[in-house]
């Protein structure tokens, strides 16, 4: 991963045995406007709405074709909050302090993950990025790709939203 930057997020596609994952990993300045434990009653608000955002794989990306139907999506915003939302996880807790690490004097990242089924390896041949009509903060999105036939990547931006994988 590159370092920590304002502006930049980062995206990998994998496709491999009729699965898509999708990670999508971003400064939570991009999306919240700040990095540090959500501590207010508005900061939380705000965190727990751009969690239930990301929950949803349209707020960030749109398929220009493909057979994949979406089966589920992993936020971690632990950095801000404390709680990791992740299937069969279920309860919060608090990893300030875990692992010798204080969150508040991080740089926060927002991790979301998405998982599709595509039926018979029929994979998207290309995509158009949605996330930047939600957050304006994000100017810049290096996508790497990796296919079971090629791999490849470039820079999306607000002018330039998609983009097609070489098969």
């Amino acid at each position: 991963m590159q370092a920590h930057s304002h502006g930049h997020a980062q995206m990998t596609l994998v496709m491999a045995q009729d699965t898509l994952m999708i990670e999508l990993i971003s400064p939570a300045a991009n999306l919240l406007g700040f990095e540090h434990r959500a501590r207010s009653k508005d900061e939380k608000a705000a965190l727990s709405q751009v969690r239930s955002q990301l929950q949803q794989p349209d707020t960030v990306i749109k398929f220009s074709d493909g057979e994949c139907v979406f089966l589920h999506s992993e936020v971690d915003t632990s950095a801000l909050s404390g709680i990791k939302d992740e299937p069969g996880h279920g309860h919060e807790h608090d990893h300030n302090g875990e692992h010798g690490q204080d969150h508040d004097s991080a740089h926060g990242d927002i991790i979301a993950e998405y998982h599709y089924h595509c039926e018979n390896n029929a994979y998207p041949t290309g995509v158009a990025l949605t996330l930047f009509e939600h957050y304006p903060a994000i100017h810049k999105i290096e996508l790497t790709w990796v296919s079971p036939t090629a791999q490849g990547g470039g820079t999306l931006s607000p002018n330039l939203t998609k983009t097609t994988f070489e098969q």
